[in-house]
């Protein structure tokens, strides 16, 4: 099993964490999925709370988080996602779907790429992970405007979600 590094910004309720993750062909997503650990180690690791994001707090060989905590995990790199397959895969055309989410911290916009029209229910109810990937992602920290992050891959925890909207979709005149 080769191991190789991915440089991942995970942000919780409170903290971002800048650091690296020893994924396999996996990629992040296969490690966020792995059912037999609850908590993900980051390498090199510079921690900065949300409220002040441009003040290192701590500088740390090694971070645990608890998998269940993480908002998101922002990638420098789409390839660094690892293989994915929507629950609806098959021999459907995959499409784009422009998303705005929220949490109680976080707006982020994103394209989530889905196999057919759009299922927010089988989005939150189907899968066996917690974690969907997202791409062309701004994420932003909705107290704090100087946290602002842009990257070509994010993986999102769906139990964090508060509100969707999908952009475009029955959109109101004015």
């Amino acid at each position: 099993m080769t191991v190789r590094t991915a440089q991942i910004d995970l942000l919780t309720d409170s903290y971002r964490i800048v650091g690296q993750l020893n994924v396999t062909s996996g990629g992040v997503l296969g490690v966020l999925c792995d059912p037999t650990s609850s908590f993900l180690e980051i390498n090199d690791a510079n921690l900065a709370r949300i409220h002040a994001a441009s003040k290192l707090v701590e500088q740390a060989p090694l971070v645990r988080v608890v998998k269940q905590h993480v908002s998101a995990v922002c990638l420098g790199r789409r390839e660094d996602v690892g293989p994915y397959a929507s629950p609806r895969s098959g021999y459907v055309r995959m499409q784009r779907h422009p998303l705005r989410i929220t949490t109680p911290t976080y707006e982020l916009d994103g394209v989530l790429e889905w196999a057919g029209r759009f299922d927010f229910v089988a989005l939150m109810a189907e899968g066996a992970s917690d974690f969907f990937p997202l791409f062309d992602v701004t994420m932003g920290a909705i107290l704090f405007p100087p946290v602002l992050i842009q990257a070509p891959a994010a993986l999102f925890n769906r139990r964090h979600l508060y509100t969707l909207v999908q952009m475009g979709e029955g959109a109101y005149s004015k």
